[in-house]
């Protein structure tokens, strides 16, 4: 009862006009996007039209939508690769890289999703993530888990996928549902340029932008609130147990069903 007077308390405190200007600052820029570009071994005869795709995503974007990019290769730190920064009019820059990149090596999806979430931690942008993947983490990593970790709230993954490995699509659906994101199969390019118009749609919708910024405000002022934190600490943390455990659960019978 006491934490939840205090989050009143607190939802007050968020109407203050110093807060209001900074939701109202933020909320002219536009979410933006977040490219992510799986170019391990298995992308080789796709690389090429996910640098199509993932220029088109940009010139859906307007000069002042932030956009960044990722892109790994192999398993561990070295492998993944943050930059250009997400930043406003940057496009050119991001072309410029996709047109360097080379496909080898295995899928570090989840280091490149630890990546991904610690940019939003940093940012009070909330970018749409735009994974380019044709296979699940390969590197022994948990992508999920990565998810359930984030303090990243509005970490919202969408999947651009042509794998026809159901067992592969499955496990990136269940992923992108996680974060409310969506995965798309795009083998035409028809299918392709409709998901890529949904994404840049999203990317630029403001009112999830300032749910965030509130939610992300909420969570920093909670932090200074005592017992009251230690005490919704304690219950996000079982929550985060529960859903670990089911999480878990699900991948062991996966596995328990590709192997009969």
């Amino acid at each position: 009862m006491r934490f939840f007077f205090l989050v009143l308390s607190f939802w007050g405190m968020l109407d203050s006009a110093e807060a209001q200007q900074r939701v109202e600052e933020v909320s002219k820029k536009s979410e933006g996007v977040l490219i992510v570009v799986d170019r391990s071994g298995s992308m080789w005869d796709q690389l090429g039209s996910v640098k199509t795709q993932a220029a088109s995503l940009l010139d859906r974007l307007g000069p002042q939508d932030p956009a960044g990019l990722i892109h790994f290769s192999g398993c561990g730190p070295e492998s993944i690769v943050y930059g250009p920064a997400l930043k406003r009019g940057n496009a050119d820059a991001i072309k410029s890289s996709l047109s360097s990149l080379e496909a080898d090596g295995d899928t570090d999806l989840a280091g490149a999703l630890r990546v991904a979430r610690g940019v939003m931690e940093q940012t009070d942008l909330c970018p749409q993530v735009a994974l380019f993947t044709d296979n699940f983490d390969t590197c022994e990593g948990n992508p999920g888990m990565e998810i359930l970790d984030s303090d990243a709230f509005c970490m919202e993954i969408n999947v651009i996928t042509s794998s026809v490995d159901q067992t592969v699509v499955q496990s990136l659906e269940k992923l992108s549902e996680m974060t409310h994101g969506k995965t798309y199969f795009a083998e035409t390019a028809e299918e392709a340029n409709k998901a890529l118009s949904e994404i840049a749609r999203k990317a630029k919708d403001k009112s999830r932008l300032r749910a965030s910024l509130r939610a992300r405000r909420n969570k920093q002022i909670a932090q200074g609130a005592g017992d009251a934190e230690e005490s919704d600490g304690a219950a996000k943390k079982r929550e985060r147990e529960r859903a670990r455990a089911r999480l878990e659960s699900e991948q062991k019978k996966e596995r328990e069903e590709s192997g009969r």
